[in-house]
């Protein structure tokens, strides 16, 4: 072939070489577009699908900004701001988590998982996020107001009323909300005057929150206004059928008031109800011991201490019983064992534990 062929045919390899190439090239560029502006594109889209409340179809836009780019923490935080207005908290809380393995300062997001953690339960995350929020944002009532709730809910009653002060300390008119809150904290914290003055704020005449009713109920008794605490209690005795304390409550006044046959209905009625109940087994065993059922109360009381063995008014009572039974050694075991893990001095078993003493040396 001559030298003119040989150039022909080498060209001809070149260009069908280099239109390949441009095919190649082209076809690359239309599937790889720039990641950031395909994001973008469907949050906008999202943006507008909110300014026309259409959540459904905002969710659906954001799902795909991610995909695009699953860096961009703002697109967690309006995905879950659209999961909360959808009323979807458990998925809002498992976006908002997201955003911040991305980007972990976000106190503002810390307040809102914080609050949805309240919401379905879980007050032990409440409480993680919102003294994370309360850090950067230590002036907000209202962050203080919803920790203060997460530690009541966790039993931390010190810490919650630590919470309801700042909150009271950073607002001049409380919201109503807040008395119920500070009074049932009070009660659990056993300072019940300031309980039942917390309440008695927050319920209005003719409310019908009867959980608060009860607990002023029950805050009333304790400080001496039984007839006021049984009224409270009667109130909503009928929301309450399952509910151990109100029958505790009033097999406790009708004790006072001399009525031990209708407390041993009441809490005859409670144990039905909780078969595992220590207390109501006590008090139970306390009313046959007063009422000459000795043999009874025994019973009842190592009951007691079948459920607990650190129940230590059991062990008054069971020393009263062996002492009845002239098992003086056995009774002054029992009077022991209360008064080593009682902090109040009980003068009768003192007394009665010298009384012993004294027999058991003439023997």
């Amino acid at each position: 072939m001559s030298l003119l062929g040989k150039t022909f045919l080498l060209s001809l390899k070149f260009a069908w070489l280099l239109t390949l190439c441009l095919i190649s090239f082209s076809c690359t560029q239309k599937s790889l577009k720039p990641t950031t502006k395909s994001a973008l594109f469907f949050y906008y889209r999202a943006e507008n699908n909110l300014k026309q409340n259409d959540f459904e179809s905002a969710l659906a836009n954001l799902d795909s900004a991610i995909i695009y780019n699953p860096q961009l923490a703002n697109f967690y935080r309006v995905k879950g701001f659209v999961l909360e207005k959808l009323e979807r908290p458990v998925d809002a809380i498992a976006v908002y988590e997201k955003g911040l393995e991305h980007y972990p300062s976000q106190p503002e997001i810390q307040g809102k998982l914080g609050n949805l953690y309240l919401s379905v339960g879980d007050f032990a995350n409440a409480a993680v996020h919102l003294k994370k929020a309360s850090h950067a944002y230590p002036d907000s009532a209202a962050i203080h107001f919803q920790l203060g709730k997460a530690f009541y809910q966790m039993g931390d009653f010190a810490f919650a009323l630590n919470q309801f002060s700042a909150y009271q300390s950073l607002i001049t008119m409380p919201d109503s909300m807040f008395w119920k809150w500070e009074g049932l904290a009070r009660f659990k914290a056993k300072n019940y005057p300031a309980a039942a003055a917390a309440l008695e704020k927050y319920l209005t005449p003719g409310s019908n929150d009867v959980e608060a009713i009860k607990i002023l109920g029950f805050a009333k008794f304790n400080i001496g206004d039984y007839d006021e605490a049984i009224s409270y209690l009667n109130r909503v005795e009928a929301f309450f059928k399952n509910d151990v304390e109100m029958y505790r409550y009033r097999a406790k006044y009708f004790l006072i008031y001399g009525k031990p046959d209708i407390a041993y209905e009441q809490l005859s009625n409670a144990i039905v109800i909780d078969s595992t109940n220590s207390d109501v087994w006590f008090e139970l065993g306390e009313v046959d011991y007063h009422s000459g059922r000795y043999e009874q109360s025994r019973r009842r009381l190592n009951k007691v201490l079948l459920l607990d063995q650190e129940y230590w008014p059991a062990y008054r009572y069971l020393g009263f019983l062996a002492e009845k039974e002239h098992e003086l050694e056995k009774a002054e075991a029992y009077y022991k064992k209360y008064l080593e893990h009682t902090f109040e001095r009980d003068a009768e078993v003192v007394e009665r534990m010298e009384g012993i003493a004294s027999k058991l040396r003439v023997k």
